[in-house]
C-alpha cells in the first residue's frame, strides 16, 4: 500500500468489524479507533458525533493521500457540523472521505449509463452535509476509465432524443439514427422538389387556357380571322364559363384573376374588329360593259 504495510503486518489488536458491531465497540471502550464509510447524517455517525468520549481524529497527511490515492478526497469537517448541540466536532478537522465509484462491465447496455447519472443525480441533488448540491455524479476523480457515454452525458447531459421521449423509443431511435441518414440524404431533394411540382401543378390548370389566346393573336395578326366572328367570340365566351370554375389557392388567385382579364380583352378586341366589319360601307362592283358608238 501507500504506507508499505502488508496485511501481514497489521497489529494483531486490529479487528476486522464494521457498522453496528463497531460502534458498539468503540462505545464501550473496546476499541482505541475504528473507520466508518458513510454520509455526515448517517444515524451511526450522529450516534457516534453525540457521543461525549468520541472524537473525530484529524489527518494531518491527508493532503498526501489525495494525491497519492485519486478515490480519496480531502473533507474539512467543521466545527459543530456533525452535531450543534454537543458542538461536534469542537474544531475544525480534516479527514478523508473515500468516493463512491459506480462500475459497469463491458456487457452493460451503453443506453443505460446516461439513465444510471440521471438517476443518481436526480438522488443527490439537494447534496449533504460534506457535499455541495449538484457535486455528485462527477466524473473526477477517474479510478477507472471513464465509459465513452458517461462522457458524453458529463459534457452534454442526456442524449436529446431521451429527453422528450420514453426510454424504449430513444433507444430504438438512437440504433436506426445511422440507417435513417441515407434515407435522409435521398429525401432532402424530394422535399425541395415538392414545391416546385406543386407549383407547376397548380399553375398548369391556369395556363393551359392560354394557348386558345394565343391562337386567337395568331390569326390576328395574320389576318386569317372569318369573316363572322361570332362562333370565335361564342368560343371565348364559354371558355370564360369553365374558366369560372377551375379551382387554385388563394395565393394563386392573382394569375387566375390575369387570365379572366387577357381573355376578356381578347373578347373585347374581337367584337371590336366584327364591329368594324359591320360598319365598313358596302361597295357594289361598277359595271364595265362597253357601249356601241352610233352614228
Amino acid at each position: 500500500g501507500a504506507n508499505a504495510i502488508v496485511p501481514e503486518q497489521y497489529p494483531a489488536t486490529w479487528h476486522s468489524l464494521g457498522g453496528g458491531k463497531a460502534a458498539r465497540a468503540l462505545l464501550a471502550g473496546e476499541l482505541d479507533a475504528a473507520f466508518f464509510v458513510g454520509p455526515a447524517e448517517n444515524a451511526l455517525v450522529q450516534q457516534l458525533a453525540a457521543s461525549p468520549d468520541i472524537a473525530l481524529a484529524h489527518f494531518r497527511r491527508a493532503a498526501a493521500y489525495e494525491a497519492r490515492l485519486p478515490f480519496f478526497n480531502r473533507v474539512t469537517v467543521g466545527e459543530g457540523l456533525l452535531d450543534l448541540a454537543s458542538n461536534a466536532p469542537d474544531r475544525d478537522i480534516v479527514t478523508l472521505a473515500p468516493v463512491a465509484t459506480l462500475v459497469v462491465n463491458e456487457e452493460f447496455n451503453p443506453g443505460l449509463v446516461p439513465l444510471f447519472l440521471a438517476a443518481s443525480r436526480e438522488v443527490m441533488k439537494n447534496g449533504t452535509l460534506l457535499d455541495a448540491a449538484g457535486a455528485f455524479p462527477s466524473a473526477e476523480p477517474r479510478t477507472f476509465e471513464l465509459h465513452q457515454d458517461a462522457e458524453h452525458y458529463y459534457a452534454k447531459g442526456l442524449p436529446i432524443l431521451q429527453r422528450y421521449l420514453p426510454f424504449r423509443i430513444a433507444s430504438l431511435a438512437d440504433r436506426y439514427i445511422i440507417l435513417l441518414i441515407p434515407l435522409i440524404v435521398v429525401m432532402i431533394p424530394l422535399v425541395k422538389a415538392v414545391g416546385p411540382i406543386y407549383q407547376w401543378r397548380i399553375r398548369a390548370r391556369i395556363y393551359r387556357w392560354y394557348k386558345h389566346l394565343r391562337e386567337i393573336d395568331r390569326k390576328l395578326h395574320a389576318g386569317s380571322l372569318p369573316a363572322e366572328l361570332d362562333s370565335e367570340i361564342e368560343r371565348l365566351e364559354q371558355l370564360e364559363d369553365e374558366l369560372a370554375a377551375v379551382e387554385v389557392p388563394l395565393s394563386y388567385s392573382n394569375e387566375l384573376y390575369e387570365l379572366h382579364m387577357h381573355l376578356r380583352y381578347v373578347i373585347e378586341r374581337l367584337r371590336a374588329l366584327q364591329q368594324r366589319r359591320r360598319d365598313a360601307p358596302q361597295h357594289a362592283p361598277s359595271s364595265l360593259a362597253p357601249s356601241a358608238d352610233r352614228d
